[in-house]
């Protein structure tokens, strides 16, 4: 969490969030941070999104991205796109499908693993 903290602190785009929310917030609702019109929630000193569906998905860093993706892809046996996705559904990563798409293009176990379709030209 506080490398959370920290990172939020140093985040260009988002410090400035994060200080609008608790600047606007007049009740003393605790560790909740709130903003009518605003799609973001800071609770506990986490940043959250709030998804058109109403869930909150906690914002990750871009620094903590390639990290999370690693950790992900990993202990889930280098699954495919759609189960990485399904996993990180909670977390709010800008860019999330094409880092997704990267990663798992650049992973040489995912492609030991994957099927080629393309036959080899003279195999009839």
């Amino acid at each position: 969490m506080e490398q959370f903290v920290k990172g939020y602190k140093t985040d260009k785009k988002y410090a400035v969030v994060i200080d609008d929310l608790i600047a606007a917030t007049t009740e003393s609702s605790g560790d909740v941070f709130s903003k009518p019109g605003l799609l973001f929630v800071l609770v506990n000193k986490l940043l959250y999104h709030i998804k058109p569906n109403s869930l909150q998905a906690l914002y990750m860093l871009y620094t903590m991205t390639k990290t999370i993706l690693s950790t992900a892809y990993n202990e889930k046996h280098h699954f495919s796109k759609d189960y990485m996705f399904y996993d990180l559904s909670g977390l709010s990563i800008y860019r999330k499908t094409c880092y997704i798409s990267d990663f798992i293009d650049h992973c040489p176990q995912y492609n030991l693993n994957s099927t080629d379709y393309n036959p080899v030209i003279g195999n009839y």
